[in-house]
């Protein structure tokens, strides 16, 4: 079990192997010409200790660099400064990229062109095959990395290539729970407790969206919706099982696949039943949605915290929580990778390891 505080007001305990990531394993498959456009501008500014011929130092420390996307938590949790006062013949330079999309267009274009690469480089979940399939070349192997085996076999296979190559350390498995808001549960008349909140819809999805009937009747906020998005309760039902959309063998099963068919009808049935603020999950209005007090709950990732925490604000500090969902699922995750290329290969992995490890996670 590992333990992560952020700005709740509360302490959020989730299985995990890592840091919270931002993104989920399915990404809509877009190519935006803006997003494209601003990468390929991007690419031009970007260097990175990657594409060099020998380390780059400041102030006689070897600096090790970093391509991060989203709110991956290492940078706001402290880890970097903490890891920097641990080693003090390091430097880390961390570029944050806000959206994964940009994020990975600018990556490939690196992977590509073989230069302006971070020496540690995020993947997220989604992108996890392409890479393995088409890049793996361009990775280190950390297969032979001392301390791993606090993860999940199955998080590792997904960045680990028929050969044995490791491409990644993980940062995460997206466990699942359900985000929620105090204070506007208190005012439509139920529990604002998250051992009291998580009875009222456990064991049963079913029973979360019965809860969201009870917060519209007792909701004095008509603006208020009970949850954001019908979609992000789809993807919390299907994710708690192993078979979804194709089978092991690749053979697509989505139309006769039970879970499938339920977690539609439910989702269905929430959004026509107006509980839903009938907003998408990172897409444009659901993050003013968050500061703005537009939902009551979202189903809510390990990963996604950080990102709830940015971006409802200071004014919404304390108000929001989070309980355990009805059932278990896991969606998302992401890796941190080294590049072979990278002239501080060694220090680069050894802060890897040292990110993703069980002590830090805490």
């Amino acid at each position: 079990m590992g333990t992560a505080r952020h700005r709740f007001g509360s302490t959020v305990s989730a299985r995990t192997t890592g840091p919270l990531s931002r993104f989920p394993s399915r990404l809509p498959a877009r190519a935006a010409v803006v997003a494209a456009g601003l990468s390929l501008v991007l690419v031009a500014g970007c260097g990175g200790g990657g594409d060099t011929e020998k380390a780059k130092t400041k102030d006689g420390k070897t600096v090790v660099s970093m391509g991060l996307f989203g709110v991956m938590g290492f940078k706001e949790s402290g880890l970097l400064d903490r890891y920097m006062e641990e080693n003090p013949d390091i430097v880390i330079e961390s570029d944050v990229s806000g959206d994964e999309q940009t994020y990975y267009t600018a990556l490939q274009t690196h992977l590509a062109a073989g230069s302006g690469l971070k020496d540690i480089q995020g993947i997220e979940i989604g992108r996890a095959k392409e890479l393995v399939d088409t890049q793996a070349g361009k990775f280190a192997d950390l297969s032979k990395t001392p301390g791993l085996d606090h993860y999940l076999p199955w998080k590792s296979s997904q960045v680990t290539t028929d050969d044995g190559k490791l491409l990644g350390l993980g940062t995460d498995i997206g466990p699942m729970a359900v985000c929620y808001r105090k204070d506007l549960f208190e005012q439509a008349g139920l529990p604002t407790e998250r051992a009291e909140v998580e009875k009222l819809w456990a064991g049963d999805w079913s029973k979360y969206v019965d809860v969201g009937r009870d917060f519209k009747k007792g909701n004095k906020k008509d603006k208020v919706a009970f949850m954001d998005s019908s979609t992000g309760l789809f993807n919390a039902m299907i994710y708690g099982d192993e078979k979804q959309f194709y089978d092991k063998d690749g053979e697509l099963i989505y139309n006769d696949n039970p879970v499938v068919k339920d977690a539609w009808k439910l989702a269905s049935d929430a959004a026509e039943s107006g509980l839903t603020a009938k907003l998408r999950q990172f897409q444009p209005g659901w993050d003013p949605g968050l500061a703005n007090s537009t939902f009551a709950t979202t189903v809510c990732p390990a990963w996604m915290l950080a990102h709830i925490s940015e971006k409802a604000g200071p004014a919404n500090e304390g108000k929001w929580d989070v309980a355990r969902a009805p059932k278990g699922a896991n969606w998302g995750g992401s890796f941190l990778g080294v590049m072979e290329n990278s002239p501080v290969k060694k220090e680069a992995t050894d802060l890897v390891a040292w990110l993703t490890a069980p002590e830090q996670q805490a």
